[in-house]
């Protein structure tokens, strides 16, 4: 289960349901005066209910603490160092296979959670739920399994990146 104290720093980042309340969101802060330019709705994660499809897409288990809150939240903010990719980013980085040419099959077990812009970044691992903080000088220990898990659930991850 998730750390109430981490569902309350999220509660304000949460996704729409769906698409009706979407566009009831959308039209009020239009009204407001803001300048939101026209989108593809489906080009984009923007709701649960996409956050969901996505989900079971790329074979994340529906019980662990990594769905729950990827199906919630749109954006994470940014603590510690690193800020943390929201959905449509990792989605479009497994899609992508960066690491599939260099690590055959590499999208197939593990999801980037942070830019790669550092010395690192931070790996889901699908089956596990562990997530790893590895250095990019690493990347052939890691792969081949010789680094442990940093953390052995993501729910012990978010914990400490909001430091609760």
């Amino acid at each position: 289960m998730i750390n109430r104290k981490v569902l309350d720093l999220l509660k304000d980042e949460q996704m729409p349901k769906n698409k009706s309340e979407f566009d009831r969101l959308l039209k009020s802060v239009r009204k407001s005066g803001a300048n939101i330019p026209k989108f593809s709705f489906d080009s984009m994660i923007l709701t649960q209910e996409q956050a969901i499809e996505a989900l079971s897409a790329i074979k994340i288990d529906p019980h662990s603490s990594f769905y729950f809150l990827y199906s919630k939240i749109q954006n994470f903010p940014v603590r510690r160092y690193d800020e943390l990719h929201n959905l449509d980013q990792i989605v479009e980085l497994k899609n992508d296979g960066y690491w599939d040419d260099e690590y055959p099959g590499f999208s197939n077990s593990f999801l980037e959670l942070s830019s790669i812009e550092g010395e690192g970044s931070f790996f889901y691992e699908i089956k596990t739920d562990h997530v790893y903080d590895v250095e990019f000088s690493l990347m052939d220990d890691f792969v081949s399994g010789k680094i442990k898990p940093t953390w052995k659930s993501f729910n012990e991850f978010i914990e400490w990146y909001y430091e609760v």
